[in-house]
């Protein structure tokens, strides 16, 4: 699953833009739960991401881990506060005890700026 989307945050239409100018802009990133048992269980969540390269790379990333509390699934949003004047890519990825960099786990579905 392709985990990246790039802000739609240009005209209306545009799939190119920024966020604009002024303080970070928070920004609300929803995505499906992924089904797999060790994301939605103790030790497990997801990292909601953005960076400015289309490719995930964790040296260069900032993260938000929104880690598995109870229930079905891990909690499946996050708000990122986003630098103003910025152009980025969202990435989430799927952590667990066994795995705990993560991996693409899912595409966000929605982003709202705020």
């Amino acid at each position: 699953m392709n985990p990246l989307i790039f802000l739609l945050m240009g005209s209306s239409g545009s799939k190119i833009g920024s966020i604009g100018t002024g303080a970070p802009r928070n920004v609300l990133v929803n995505w499906q739960a992924n089904r797999e048992k060790s994301v939605n269980s103790t030790g497990g969540g997801y990292k909601a991401c953005y960076g400015i390269n289309p490719s995930y790379q964790a040296a260069t990333a900032v993260c938000s881990t929104v880690p598995y509390a109870s229930g079905a699934t891990a909690p499946t949003s996050a708000t990122l506060s986003i630098p103003s004047g910025s152009q980025v890519y969202i990435y989430v990825l799927g952590y667990s005890s066994l795995n705990p960099n993560g991996t693409p786990a899912a595409t966000p579905t929605t982003v709202q700026v705020n």
